[in-house]
């Protein structure tokens, strides 16, 4: 097993450490979180860059809430190329390295959600 790529740290300090407010929030995440993350996917795949940063950016805040601090400046990177439209190369590796984390990233918060 990897190590875990999230940490809850900034999240409990963020709700008082209530775990009610914290399971609800790791809940939201999961349940919205993998739409964005497919909806990245998709803009990539259709050449829609504009949606492509806005979804980025859209989930760059929840990325820190869920401390998942080793996508921090790969999503960074997709919303400045899918902007600037500079370096569009880069972005297919960016996407795949989002969804390898985040799949991982899913799976600990799901099993948070359950133990607590």
């Amino acid at each position: 097993m990897s190590d875990k790529v999230t940490d809850l740290t900034f999240l409990g300090s963020f709700t008082g450490n209530d775990p009610q407010k914290i399971k609800r929030y790791v809940q939201m995440f999961l349940d919205r979180a993998p739409e964005q993350v497919e909806e990245i996917r998709t803009s990539l795949g259709t050449g829609d860059y504009d949606n492509l940063r806005v979804a980025a950016h859209s989930i760059k805040p929840q990325l820190a809430y869920m401390g998942i601090k080793s996508l921090e400046q790969d999503i960074r990177s997709i919303e400045e190329i899918s902007g600037s439209k500079n370096n569009l190369d880069a972005l297919p590796a960016l996407i795949d390295k989002l969804e390898t984390i985040m799949k991982q990233a899913f799976g600990e918060l799901r099993e948070y959600v359950s133990a607590n």
